[in-house]
Parts: structure tokens; C-alpha cells; sequence
């Protein structure tokens, strides 16, 4: 999933809470840097882009902001990883034909393979049309 779609589910799950929306987009923050540097292209051998998809890791972010949270026992580093994780379970679906390697540094490929393919244009604009209708339901309610 694109990290605008990821921003629009932080904010519809965890509100305009600033350790929400790190949470929620910083897993993809090395893709766009890997972009900005590549002239906007997707250039998946780019080292950078290697640590974008090792970044998507259950074992990586989400142990780090646990082990924060233990020791601080700040509300931040607690939504902060639950942001996180609802990130990686979103992409663990909407990648079926590429993504990142959810299980570094343990297995070192990409896996598993998710239920749609988010790289197909249809399901990306059925999916922006469905979180307009939520949108729309959820401002009037």
C-alpha cells in the first residue's frame, strides 16, 4: 500500500495523533528517499531501498518501540508501535506480487504473499473510492 492510503487508515484507526501517523508511515519513509534519490524511479537494488523493505520487518520497528515502551512507559512509543504494526499487517495483504521481507532477519525474501496485488491501478482506485464512502459515511455519523 502506498503511504498516502497507510496515513489515511492511521488517521481513520488512531485519529491526528502525531506518534500514530511516525508510526504509521515510517516504514515507508526509505522508499520515498530511495525514489527522491533514484529521480523518482522504483529502483529496488537501491541499498536504500533494501532498508525500506527491511524496515517492514515484525521483527525490527515494532520490537524496537516495545522495548522503548518498556522502559519508558510512554503512551507515544505504545500507539507509535501499534501504528506500526497495523502498517505491516495492511502490507502483509496488499502485496502479492511484490513486497517488503516481513520476516527479516530470519528469512531474507519476500513472504508471505499477500491477497491482492496493490501495483494493480483497479485495486488502487477501488480502494480510494471505498475510504471516500468510509470518509463521507464517518463525517456524517
Amino acid at each position: 500500500m502506498d503511504t498516502l492510503a497507510h496515513l489515511i487508515v492511521t488517521f481513520f484507526i488512531f485519529g491526528w495523533d502525531p506518534c500514530a501517523i511516525i508510526g504509521g508511515v515510517l516504514p515507508d519513509i526509505f522508499y520515498g528517499i530511495s525514489m527522491l534519490k533514484s529521480g523518482l524511479k522504483l529502483c529496488r537494488d537501491d541499498p536504500i531501498f533494501v532498508i525500506g523493505e527491511r524496515l517492514h520487518s515484525f521483527f525490527v520497528i515494532p520490537t524496537l518501540g516495545s522495548i522503548i515502551f518498556l522502559f519508558t512507559q510512554s503512551p507515544c512509543f505504545a500507539i507509535f508501535t501499534e501504528a506500526i504494526i497495523v502498517h505491516l499487517i495492511i502490507d502483509v495483504f496488499t502485496h502479492k506480487s511484490f513486497g517488503p521481507r516481513f520476516l527479516w532477519p530470519f528469512l531474507d525474501k519476500y513472504a508471505p504473499s499477500g491477497a491482492i496485488d496493490w501495483f494493480n491501478w483497479k485495486i488502487i482506485i477501488a480502494y480510494y473510492v471505498i475510504l471516500a464512502i468510509t470518509a463521507t459515511i464517518r463525517l456524517f455519523l
